[in-house]
């Protein structure tokens, strides 16, 4: 896999040809405030939310939730990371403990420098 993190906003800047890379069907890891933001961006670029992947919720705009613990069955072509380290928001890419990194996640925030006197 390439060392750099791939971003939504790579996935979705003009020149990105998602046709051409089999992107037409997403899924959400993450069904928080985050994800619902995502959402309006999804329905603009024409793309179809197909499955949503959440510990904390079971609904999400018309979906059934499915565990995390459960991502391995995903389907769809990209899952857009919809979490975030709370402590340290824009500290990307994050992904919840025990959930391995997967060739189509595509993270909202990139990575940065990491905060001082911090272990993740």
């Amino acid at each position: 896999t390439s060392s750099v993190t791939p971003s939504i906003s790579n996935m979705m800047r003009p020149g990105f040809t998602r046709a051409a890379k089999g992107i037409h069907k997403v899924g959400f890891i993450g069904a928080g405030d985050l994800a619902e933001i995502v959402f309006l961006g999804v329905k603009e670029w024409s793309l179809e939310l197909t499955e949503v992947f959440d510990d904390e919720t079971k609904h999400f705009l018309g979906l059934d939730v499915r565990q995390i613990s459960d991502l391995s069955t995903a389907t769809a072509e990209a899952l857009i990371v919809c979490l975030y380290n709370r402590e340290y928001p824009m500290l990307g890419p994050y992904l919840p403990d025990g959930i391995k990194r997967d060739d189509r996640m595509y993270w909202i925030f990139k990575e940065l420098a990491k905060p001082e006197n911090t272990t993740k």
